[in-house]
């Protein structure tokens, strides 16, 4: 006697018990070897069959995994030498901007220095101006002509 089964019934989980009920339903078994090859023998090979694909498909998605590691291994490389770069560029920027703060000191420093010179310088003209002029207004005051 063969049982039809409802399509509902047979899924993944239902499966091997429904192959063992028509299996033994059909021929019953008598020893122990015509067990294992009646139930036993398909049960094994049908499970290795899913075994295997499901370490091909564990198989395959473990490549892709590796694939994208290895991207993204090389996209972190990448923004390190260009992180690596960009603080170098940011060193060396801050060591040209020092030079160019100790020359503008220095630089600030000497025109204080020609300022104070020239300040000085223009009193001394004014000293030797008025020396000259009270000299000239003395000479003409004076007959030295």
């Amino acid at each position: 006697m063969i049982r039809s089964w409802p399509a509902a019934a047979c899924s993944h989980s239902t499966l091997p018990a429904a192959c063992f009920l028509l299996l033994t339903e059909s021929a019953p078994v008598r020893h122990w070897h015509e067990f294992l090859t009646i139930v036993a023998l398909p049960i094994a090979v049908a499970a290795a069959v899913v075994m295997f694909t499901i370490w091909r498909m564990h198989a395959r998605h473990v490549s892709k995994l590796a694939v994208e590691r290895e991207r993204a291994v090389s996209l972190a490389q990448q923004r390190e030498r260009e992180r690596d770069l960009a603080q170098q560029e940011l060193f060396r920027r801050l060591y040209e901007e020092r030079e160019l703060n100790k020359e503008k000191i220095q630089f600030q420093s000497q025109l204080a220095e020609y300022e104070k010179y020239a300040a000085l310088a223009q009193l001394a003209l004014g000293a030797a101006h008025e020396i000259i002029t009270r000299c000239s207004a003395s000479c003409r005051t004076s007959n030295w002509n």
